[in-house]
């Protein structure tokens, strides 16, 4: 049970799960963490008046007397912050807009094949009941009755990232040869090989239900020529990432998969003149890229034994929060649970990828670019579960720290997220190491001035000339 306590009521030991204000705007990880520094007790004290805490994940503390129940802020405070996570969870809009995600503590359920299984029910009726239905021209196939009962779970990893690596690259090379193959076929005018696909994408599954941080390292620092492919594999990463991230099971991971892989295939129906002009589109060439949805979903209908989910998801990607997308300007919980991911996927992947009319930006850019669009084009709790799902600085991402080295993000954290694993790759003075050093940030390794190396900031993709495809091994 989550309690209210203000911050000089703070011990050691007590787990935050919720702040008084956006956590974006203090220093501390998304999800929540365990109060163990002086520290952590400081900026807490200095930054809120009060935070919720988890008794349940507490450890060796009482939580203070309170009659207060965590229902919401007041009036006063939320007029002048602004919307606040805090207020996002308590009042749970992801729960109104998708109901099925209401989370539960870890030491809720026991433990089943390495996961912890959520039980739920009525979940697709949930999710997709009093939606709009897909036009005619898209229909989509029947709807398993199978879906209306999912279990949910906490996933562990149960392979460290160094370990996960070769496997991952492995899966990795083979989705994109596969991927490959079903442009060549579709060029051909082949039916679509949804044997190739479900081989292309139950591998990633594996790699990322075993440690996702594996394939999203590949994803970011492999070089790659070929916009389009390199941009499929990498939706499908995150989307499968994602979607443990919020407790899918497999089936579910492997439909999230293949939608990330499928999502933009009718562009290859389109000019390629259209699609790598770098200058602005015209008005008559932004319709005709729109139409590669409807080229997506035709490739799909001539192919037999696509799930629903997947038809769904590719049907409504485009489509945003507020009714401003395409190609039906649906809104809310019309788009649906997998289509607003899938949304949010695409964008943040297209930000920080070279396109042939715009340059590269950081993870950590995109995140607050995400962040500034909650509610707007995205739903916002579905982008605060993205950030949670990512870490603050993603996967990729070129950090500077206190002391003044670079180094690559390689691997997150799951309980703290400002305290993930680097490859360190320039010294102080910007030079090169001779053989770059993994530095785990978790284990407070001590700098050159017996201070805990820390993250100062994030740096834009080529910082110091740094080429990140140099080091993805």
């Amino acid at each position: 049970m989550n309690q209210k306590v203000p911050v000089d009521q703070l011990r050691h030991g007590m787990f935050v799960i919720e702040l008084d204000r956006p956590w974006l705007d203090t220093p501390f990880l998304l999800q929540g963490f365990l109060i163990d520094s002086n520290e952590q007790l400081g900026e807490l004290r200095r930054l809120c008046q009060y935070v919720y805490i988890d008794k349940s994940r507490s450890v060796g503390v009482a939580a203070p007397a309170s009659d207060e129940t965590p229902a919401r802020i007041s009036s006063q405070h939320a007029q002048r912050q602004g919307p606040t996570l805090t207020d996002t969870a308590v009042r749970s809009p992801l729960q109104q807009n998708f109901p099925l995600l209401s989370r539960p503590t870890r030491d809720e359920t026991p433990i089943i094949y390495g996961q912890k299984a959520l039980p739920t029910t009525g979940l697709f009726q949930r999710l997709f009941g009093g939606r709009k239905d897909v036009t005619e021209q898209a229909a989509p196939p029947t709807r398993p009755a199978a879906y209306n009962n999912i279990e949910l779970s906490v996933y562990e990893d149960t392979a460290p990232a160094e370990k996960e690596i070769e496997r991952a690259r492995v899966t990795h090379a083979r989705s994109t040869e596969i991927l490959e193959d079903i442009a060549r076929d579709i060029h051909k005018d082949k039916v679509l090989d949804v044997q190739k696909v479900n081989d292309a994408i139950g591998g990633m599954v594996e790699s990322v239900v075993r440690n996702p941080n594996a394939l999203m390292w590949l994803s970011q620092l492999k070089r790659r020529d070929n916009y389009a492919y390199g941009h499929a594999i990498d939706v499908s990463i995150y989307m499968i990432a994602f979607g443990r991230h919020l407790g899918f099971p497999r089936e579910q991971l492997h439909y999230l998969g293949i939608s990330g892989l499928l999502q933009d295939v009718g562009k290859i129906k389109l000019p390629e003149a259209l699609l790598n002009k770098t200058g602005m589109l015209s008005k008559p060439e932004l319709e005709h890229l729109h139409t590669h949805v409807e080229y997506s979903l035709e490739i799909l209908r001539n192919t037999s034994d696509i799930p629903f989910d997947v038809f769904d998801t590719v049907a409504n990607h485009h489509e945003r929060y507020d009714g401003s997308g395409y190609p039906r300007g649906l809104k809310g919980a019309e788009i649906g649970m997998f289509g607003a991911m899938a949304g949010i996927v695409d964008c943040f992947q297209a930000l920080i990828s070279a396109r042939p009319y715009a340059s590269p930006i950081s993870a950590h850019q995109a995140m607050q670019d995400l962040y500034g669009w909650r509610d707007k084009f995205f739903s916002g709790a579905l982008v605060e579960q993205f950030i949670q799902c990512l870490g603050i600085f993603p996967v990729g991402t070129l950090v500077e720290l206190n002391t003044g080295d670079v180094a690559v993000v390689v691997s997150q954290n799951k309980v703290r997220k400002l305290k993930p694993q680097v490859l360190l790759i320039l010294d102080p003075e910007k030079k090169r190491y001779p053989s770059p050093a993994l530095l785990d940030l978790i284990t407070d390794p001590v700098a050159y001035d017996d201070q805990p190396f820390t993250i100062r900031r994030a740096l834009s993709p080529g910082a110091y000339g740094i080429v990140r495809e140099e080091y993805y091994l």
